[in-house]
């Protein structure tokens, strides 16, 4: 799903917000595919926890981005809708993953 997400976010497709945002949009949405990565490729489940919280954060700044470029009448909730439905989806992939396993 990393791949989708990059390709959701896609730089030439992205929201329509402004500079300042669209640069913390992206530098955001370019943390979550790579701490994905790192988490996938890391062997301990410690660290592999810890990244996939890490990258729910940066998801987080990304729709903390979207809804200030609402708030401030830059895009409209229909533009962005894509942007935080995948997030969402993302969001609660990384939830899940990002919690230790049960222990019986």
């Amino acid at each position: 799903w990393t791949s989708s997400w990059v390709s959701t976010m896609s730089w030439r497709r992205g929201p329509v917000i402004d500079g300042t945002s669209r640069f913390q949009f992206r530098r955001a949405a370019s943390s979550v595919a790579q701490i994905i990565s790192e988490g996938a490729h890391d062997t301990g489940l410690k660290d592999k926890l810890r990244l996939y919280r890490y990258a729910r954060r940066s998801a987080g700044e990304c729709v903390c981005a979207l809804d200030i470029a609402v708030r401030l009448h830059i895009s409209t909730e229909e533009q962005i809708a894509p942007f935080y439905a995948a997030l969402n989806e993302i969001i609660a992939m990384l939830s899940v993953l990002s919690k230790p396993p049960r222990r019986r």
